[in-house]
C-alpha cells in the first residue's frame, strides 16, 4: 500500500511506505568544518620548526660570508703590510747609503784639508826635500826588489823550469833587447841578462 503525490517522483516525493521509508525526505547538505585544535597545534609546531631551520640557515650563511670577508681582508692587509715593510727597508738602505757616502766624502775632504794645511805650513826647500826623499825611497825599493829577484833566479835549475815549478817572467822595468839572428850564440833572446824572475 502506498500513497503518491500527483506530479511527484515515486522515489523522492512519494509518500511514506514500508519499502521506501529510507528514501523519503530531503537530502542532507554537506557542512564544511574548520581544523580542530589539535590540527592547529600541529600546524603551529611545523611552522615554528620550519622558521627555526630557515633562521639557522641564514645565520650560518651570514657567518660564512663574514668569515670569508675577514680572511680576505686579513690577507689584503698582510700583503699591504709586507709591501710597506719592503718599502721602508728600501728607504732605510738608501738613507744608510747616502749617510755612508756623505761620511766618506767628509772624511776624504778632511784628509785633503789636513794634507794641504801640512803642506802649506812648510817652507819650499823642505817641501822639495821631502819630495826628493820620497822619490829616492821608491827607487831604492825598486832596486832592492830587482836585486832579490835576480839573486833568487840564479838558484833555479832547468828541471824546475821544465816541470813548471818555477815560472820565468821579466823583472819590473826590464827592457827587451834585439833578438839574436838565427844561428847566433846568445841564448838570452828578448831580455838582458839578469831580467828573469819567478
Amino acid at each position: 500500500m502506498s500513497f503518491l503525490v500527483e506530479g511527484g517522483s515515486p522515489g523522492r516525493d512519494g509518500a511514506w511506505n514500508v519499502y521506501g521509508r529510507e528514501a523519503s525526505g530531503p537530502r542532507a547538505v554537506p557542512q564544511l568544518q574548520g581544523p580542530t585544535e589539535e590540527e592547529r597545534a600541529v600546524r603551529r609546531a611545523r611552522f615554528a620548526e620550519r622558521r627555526l631551520r630557515e633562521e639557522a640557515r641564514l645565520k650560518a650563511q651570514l657567518a660564512r660570508t663574514a668569515a670569508e670577508e675577514a680572511a680576505k681582508k686579513a690577507a689584503e692587509e698582510a700583503r699591504l703590510e709586507a709591501r710597506r715593510a719592503a718599502l721602508r727597508e728600501r728607504i732605510a738602505r738608501q738613507h744608510q747609503a747616502v749617510a755612508a757616502e756623505a761620511a766618506e766624502r767628509a772624511a776624504a775632504e778632511e784628509r785633503a784639508r789636513q794634507e794641504v794645511l801640512k803642506f802649506k805650513g812648510k817652507p819650499l826647500h823642505e817641501k822639495l826635500e821631502e819630495e826628493y826623499e820620497k822619490v829616492q825611497k821608491a827607487e831604492e825599493q825598486e832596486r832592492k826588489t830587482r836585486y832579490e829577484q835576480t839573486t833568487a833566479q840564479r838558484h833555479v835549475r832547468p828541471a824546475q823550469i821544465i816541470s813548471g815549478q818555477v815560472v820565468i817572467k821579466p823583472l819590473p822595468g826590464a827592457t827587451p833587447v834585439a833578438a839574436t839572428p838565427p844561428g847566433g850564440s846568445s841564448s838570452h833572446q828578448g831580455y838582458e841578462a839578469g831580467d828573469i824572475n819567478f
